[in-house]
């Protein structure tokens, strides 16, 4: 997907950008001036990243977006002008990009017999061994040994007859799924309409809380 199609399947990223810039820019005066990575083009660039080395992401972006006109900023830059970007500006592109597809009889959503069908899981992931991580995560004694690396857990709610990923949530290892899962629910809940929802736990989630949690939500 090309930078250009990304704005246009994406138009709440694009309104983002164009009229919240301020909000998403960390640092007073950055990126106010026409420098050679816009703030437009770093939240592109970050989006369409392939996980390629940097200097051939940046080749594969300005050749898409500029052809043979115009040569990539080195990576020593493009990482001086990353760390002023909000990573908060995806999650709020997430979300409403959900909202519009969901809310929108533009896109033909796939169904089971007029349920949508989402599931939810959750696993642990490895973080930064890095003490502002170890902070954020809660990270004990076990943790900091050298050999182990600072865990977290993780829940994702999916669609999972279209792919979308609905709401993702990380957290202290020390939380539980079942915790997780009640937030995936409630944040996508302010997001989508899940009425008509089947909602798949493995057995490990089973209790009468989460099937009062679910009905509360109808």
């Amino acid at each position: 997907m090309c930078c250009l199609c990304l704005s246009s399947f994406f138009p709440r990223l694009k309104i983002l950008i164009i009229n919240e810039k301020e909000i998403y820019v960390l640092g007073k005066n950055k990126f106010s001036r026409n420098r050679e990575m816009p703030f437009e083009d770093m939240v592109y660039y970050i989006l369409l990243n392939k996980g390629k080395s940097t200097v051939l992401e940046l080749d594969d972006y300005y050749y898409e977006k500029y052809g043979f006109d115009r040569l990539p900023i080195s990576k020593q830059a493009l990482s001086q002008q990353r760390q002023y970007l909000n990573p908060s500006i995806f999650i709020k592109a997430n979300e409403q990009s959900i909202k519009d597809i969901y809310s929108s009889d533009v896109y033909s959503l796939e169904d089971f017999k007029g349920f949508k069908v989402m599931g939810i899981d959750g696993s642990q992931v490895d973080v930064p061994n890095t003490p502002v991580t170890k902070k954020e995560f809660e990270v004990g004694l076990v943790g900091l040994k050298e050999v182990e690396s600072p865990k977290a857990r993780i829940s994702i709610l999916a669609d999972l007859k279209n792919d979308f990923v609905i709401d993702s949530v990380i957290s202290p290892l020390k939380i539980g799924e079942e915790v997780l899962a009640f937030e995936n629910i409630e944040n996508a809940s302010k997001t989508i309409d899940l009425e008509k929802t089947i909602i798949i736990f493995d057995r490990y989630y089973a209790s009468t809380e989460s099937v009062h949690a679910i009905n509360r939500k109808k």
